[in-house]
């Protein structure tokens, strides 16, 4: 018998789903790794009385959160367990709801090819990489945060010859700096994503900052980009890309120092990025910068096969 039941969150829970998910960063790596602002623009992507699960022990406390998320043209789950009130089983019911619902989302959208789910679990966190396993996802790659503490200014960008920088213009340089990014990132597995999805992630009017996004020009021509956002306490770099043609040439090293450069000034001491194991090179470049992996999440992936049976009618 259970001591939780599962209800839909409303906009009103918000704040105390937010403090589930910090209690659970914080069990795992010491800090928090989430903030309302994301959590809220994730809720705005899905259908709260469809996608998304909270579990109430009878003393009405939050002990479990999951949802499935948009992530491309596949989906994402999220998974959260109270430290101290989740359990096992709670993650089991939480997952299965996920199955079904990610089944009848595959399901709704018959004829598109290649659908999976995909769960983003801490690599400390070894009963959630089993529960999934033995679900049937299988790992891939993995995301590790890396981080700089910066106790002064960095040291003053080296900038390559014909080189000049500037903040964007977001009506001007959109487009260009989208092609760029998609460019810099292109491999031979990956989906570029298409701009109209890659300005509502980027360019979200609730963090978005011209002044925080930082752009080479060489001829006119935009040829390297460092975006950045700024959080409570941290800045954050979220895409940096160089044309390649000017790689090799330290463009991104001086993009990346004169972010530092700008965040430090404004009091963040702490920088952070993401960067995936299917690109080496990134991580030893952001290594000989002074960055350090504070933390890593493994990729789970499954493939979605509507007509399993799953109903997408569970509460």
């Amino acid at each position: 018998m259970t001591n939780w039941t599962l209800q839909r969150p409303t906009l009103d829970d918000a704040s105390r789903t937010l403090d589930l998910i910090v209690r659970c960063d914080i069990s795992e790596y010491g800090e928090p790794d989430t903030d309302l602002e994301d959590l809220l623009f994730e809720w705005d992507q899905i259908d709260l009385k469809r996608d998304a699960w909270l579990a109430l022990t009878t003393q009405d406390e939050l002990a479990g959160y999951g949802a499935v998320l948009p992530w491309g043209e596949d989906l994402r789950y999220e998974l959260y367990t109270d430290p101290t009130r989740g359990s096992e089983d709670l993650a089991q019911a939480l997952l299965a709801r996920c199955e079904q619902r990610g089944l009848a989302i595959a399901a709704e959208g018959e004829g598109e090819e290649g659908v999976a789910a995909k769960i983003y679990v801490a690599h400390v966190n070894q009963r959630d990489r089993w529960l999934v396993e033995r679900a049937g996802f299988r790992p891939g790659k993995h995301v590790s945060q890396m981080q700089i503490q910066m106790d002064s200014l960095p040291p003053v960008p080296d900038w390559p010859t014909g080189i000049s920088v500037r903040i964007a213009d977001p009506e001007q340089d959109a487009r260009a700096i989208h092609e760029l990014i998609q460019a810099a990132f292109d491999r031979p597995d990956r989906r570029r994503q298409p701009f109209e999805e890659w300005r509502t992630y980027m360019m979200r009017s609730d963090i978005f900052a011209a002044d925080l996004w930082f752009l080479g020009i060489a001829g006119g021509e935009i040829v390297g980009a460092c975006l950045c956002y700024e959080y409570p306490g941290q800045g954050w770099v979220r895409q940096l890309g160089v044309a390649a043609r000017w790689r090799g040439r330290g463009l991104g090293t001086a993009l990346l120092r004169h972010a530092f450069g700008e965040l430090r000034l404004r009091g963040l001491a702490t920088v952070g990025l993401a960067v995936e194991s299917l690109n080496p090179g990134a991580y030893a470049f952001y290594q000989g910068v002074g960055m350090k992996r504070v933390r890593q999440y493994d990729e789970y992936t499954k493939p979605l096969l509507p007509g399993d049976g799953a109903s997408s009618s569970a509460v």
